[in-house]
């Protein structure tokens, strides 16, 4: 797994929020995040951002080493 699907899951976990609320405060389906966590989807820059605003951190943060 790469470090931003780990990073991802812990900011997630650290927040309390699940899956379906991330989601939801990202306006992603639950999927999304998901198939993100597990590197099954590497997201394209809209959903890094989106995902990355729902947790209050900077993009390049928790994508760091992820290509678009």
């Amino acid at each position: 797994m790469n470090g931003s699907h780990a990073r991802l899951r812990d900011l997630r976990g650290k927040r309390g929020l699940t899956q379906r609320a991330l989601a939801s405060a990202a306006g992603l389906p639950e999927e999304t995040i998901s198939r993100v966590e597990t590197g099954r989807h590497q997201p394209r820059l809209l959903t890094q951002q989106r995902i990355a605003e729902a947790l209050g951190v900077a993009m390049q943060k928790l994508f760091k080493g992820l290509k678009d």
